[in-house]
């Protein structure tokens, strides 16, 4: 039994033999294992023991590194288990690292040869690394729209922490690019059209790059300012914290928007009426209360 602003959090067996205890909770946690919202107690283990079981030389015809995470301070956790390697097959021009995912969800962490001298451009090895290891964290979850914004906190430049999210998925910045070559397009074949009616409409057109960047920024004013919220209140809940980020990265989207709003006693709330339901959320309160 967890004790929590008064709330009592009970880890009772709910019927189920075979439910894991607080301690291993906590264990899990702290080596990275974390529950993924929506996951049962026997998908969570199963999931566990065979990343456990299994032995790496190579995947994917990548030999892979041996590595130290170092990563507790930041997330709570050391995913040791992890594995990582050295190599630029696979990856675009403009990527410097990459997180792939095999089999039943085998992570494999991919860094550029150039960064074996422990710096590659403006990126040095343990920030990608870091930010890498943060989605190999969340493997079990489906929540983009918090994601990248927690990956790049690990940044140690505050302009890549603010601006590092502003595309949060792939094709978003594939649609930025593709809005600029169009918009230099219709730039330069504008004088084609200077005696066309839909001229102004053209011209409108160009500007869809600048649109579409002023939406991103938006948005990701709005989201920051969410999470920030319910970092505060997260330390309020959680006073034995130095820091409640370790909390957020193993929060659903819906819960850090949510939490943004609701009140300390709603959390709470939610909480209690989500420990027989959630073992995510049973080992957020047994590794941080």
């Amino acid at each position: 039994m967890l004790y929590l602003q008064g709330y009592l959090f009970s880890f009772e067996r709910l019927e189920n033999d075979k439910m894991l205890t607080e301690n291993e909770l906590k264990s899990l946690g702290e080596e990275g294992f974390l529950a993924g919202p929506g996951e049962t107690e026997e998908s969570f283990v199963k999931r566990v023991d065979m990343l456990k079981a299994r032995s790496f030389k190579k995947i994917d015809e990548k030999t892979l590194e041996s590595w130290d995470p170092n990563c507790q301070a930041e997330y709570c956790a050391n995913p040791s288990w992890i594995p990582m390697t050295f190599s630029n097959k696979g990856l675009l021009p403009w990527q410097g690292a990459a997180l792939w995912i095999f089999g039943d969800h085998v992570p494999l962490i991919q860094l550029r040869k150039g960064f074996k001298k422990g710096k590659y451009l403006i990126y040095s090895k343990e920030e990608v690394l870091k930010h890498e290891t943060l989605h190999a964290l969340r493997l079990a979850f489906n929540e983009p729209r918090f994601e990248e914004i927690l990956a790049y906190q690990s940044s140690t430049s505050k302009w890549r922490r603010f601006l590092g999210p502003l595309f949060r998925k792939p094709m978003h910045a594939v649609l930025f690019l593709t809005l600029i070559f169009i918009s230099l397009l219709i730039q330069t074949t504008s004088l084609f059209f200077i005696s066309s009616p839909y001229l102004p409409l053209i011209k409108a057109v160009s500007l869809l790059p600048l649109v579409d960047l002023v939406f991103r920024f938006a948005m990701l004013i709005k989201d920051r300012r969410a999470l920030k919220k319910t970092l505060e209140k997260l330390c309020d809940i959680f006073p034995r914290q130095k820091a409640a980020f370790p909390i957020a990265i193993r929060l659903k989207d819906s819960e850090i928007q949510n939490f943004a709003s609701l009140p300390i006693e709603g959390i709470l709330k939610y909480f209690e009426e989500m420990v027989p339901k959630s073992v995510r959320i049973r080992q957020i309160l047994a590794q941080f209360c």
